[in-house]
């Protein structure tokens, strides 16, 4: 059976719920990237017309050694990838691997930044239906956390 990676940054159950979601916030922040990206999209098969196109999406530095996951969608036409991180230091990137079907791209830093801090990733095999996860995004301006029960089907696909 394929697997499918759910990217959890923590499960949070009881009443400390919102005082867990602000230091979980905290402790996340840094690792929330924005991904820049230029590329060429081509609109005919001869490729005599095409557009430029420019996209801005989330990420997430994973370890130390400057990897970050990001969605495919994000970097599907890019020739050019730069990952912006939240004290505003901008680092080229490449793309090392995309699952179009899942929605992931993982890249590989350029360098590393100057206070490189990655998440810790969650078990998605212990995550439960019903499971409070919390995720993050950033965009150029904002960082936002949101919590939502994990919610899978009954023939246990995940």
């Amino acid at each position: 059976m394929p697997r499918i990676l759910l990217l959890l940054l923590a499960c949070v159950s009881g009443a400390t719920q919102a005082r867990d979601l602000s230091a979980i916030y905290e402790r996340v922040r840094a690792s929330v990237v924005v991904v820049h990206t230029a590329g060429e999209l081509q609109l005919t098969p001869d490729g005599s017309q095409f557009t430029l196109s420019q996209g801005i999406g989330s990420g997430v530095a994973i370890d130390r050694e400057g990897r970050v996951l990001t969605s495919a969608h994000i970097v599907a036409f890019a020739s050019t990838v730069g990952v912006e991180f939240v004290g505003g230091e901008k680092i080229p990137a490449h793309v090392l691997g995309v699952s179009s079907s899942a929605d992931v791209a993982l890249l590989r830093l350029e360098r590393l930044p100057a206070n490189l801090a990655p998440a810790t990733l969650g078990d998605s095999d212990s995550a439960r239906i019903g499971s409070m996860c919390i995720t993050t995004a950033r965009d150029a301006a904002h960082i936002s956390a949101s919590c939502a029960p994990r919610s899978g089907r009954a023939d246990g696909w995940r």
